[in-house]
């Protein structure tokens, strides 16, 4: 865990950030899931490169289609450009 954290304090500014679009009320959980969130994604990052090819693109597809559907491909593309930029990072 103590190397997510490191990770995700030295990538932060590389991660996806929500739209802060949080309806009243809900921020505390917003908060709380985007935290674990953040760490889940740093883990997975971590170990891309030893996924299988299979579930790599099942996660890239899964990943590309969540939010606003007109910015689906924009956020496919940075996705891919952040993968391939961080590809040797974990190895």
């Amino acid at each position: 865990m103590a190397d997510n954290e490191q990770w995700v304090e030295q990538n932060y500014q590389h991660i996806v950030h929500g739209s802060g679009n949080d309806q009243e009320g809900s921020a505390g959980i917003a908060t709380e899931e985007e935290h674990i969130l953040r760490y889940l994604g740093a883990a997975v990052i971590m170990h891309w490169s030893n996924l299988p090819k299979k579930l790599q693109k099942e996660l890239f597809d899964a990943a590309g289609a969540m939010g606003d559907l007109l910015r689906t491909k924009a956020l496919r593309t940075q996705i891919a450009r952040f993968l391939h930029k961080h590809k040797d990072d974990y190895r």
